[in-house]
């Protein structure tokens, strides 16, 4: 009896320290009340930093987020990825961030050139990915790049890169 009740009293002891722990938080905001758009271009994200620690975005990544497609409602299918090198964007504590706009690209032609669409209707999730320190280490020295990142969850991740993600759905127009 003793012991369940210095459990329950530890646990109310831990509980507001969670509480304040996640009151600050690293999300993405889209514009609007409602999570479904006519097109892509219809959705102004940012990210908004409210912790109390800078954030640095991947370099691979340039700043825009990675988008994937809920294919045939079974698996989700990423976009595939314009190669580019960025310098490290730094996000201060309480600034917002504004996502350049998303783009879905199902795929690539034979001569390279991507296929993309803004209105292609249907669930989507894009993710932004950051560290808590800055991933360059050297200005003069190549950065290592980060492995793809996998939205299945299958994949074991890199230690000191934090995925944020957000769903929204693309509806036909009528």
């Amino acid at each position: 009896m003793r012991t369940t009740f210095l459990i329950i009293f530890v646990c109310l002891l831990i509980s507001p320290g969670r509480t304040a722990a996640q009151a600050q938080q690293v999300s993405i905001v889209l514009n609007g009340e409602s999570n479904e758009y006519k097109s892509l271009d219809d959705i102004k994200p940012s990210l908004v930093n409210s912790t109390d620690h800078s954030l640095f975005l991947v370099p691979d990544d340039c700043g825009q987020a990675r988008l994937w497609l809920h294919y045939m409602n079974q698996t989700w299918r990423p976009s595939v990825w314009e190669e580019c090198f960025a310098d490290v964007i730094e996000i201060k504590s309480g600034e917002r961030y504004k996502i350049p706009a998303l783009t879905w690209r199902p795929l690539r032609t034979n001569d390279g050139k991507l296929i993309e669409r803004k209105t292609f209707p249907g669930r989507y999730r894009m993710m932004m990915r950051y560290s808590l320190t800055n991933l360059k280490i050297r200005p003069d020295v190549p950065h290592l790049r980060i492995r793809e990142s996998d939205p299945n969850r299958e994949a074991p991740k890199t230690s000191n890169v934090i995925e944020v993600t957000k769903e929204f759905i693309i509806v036909p127009r009528h």
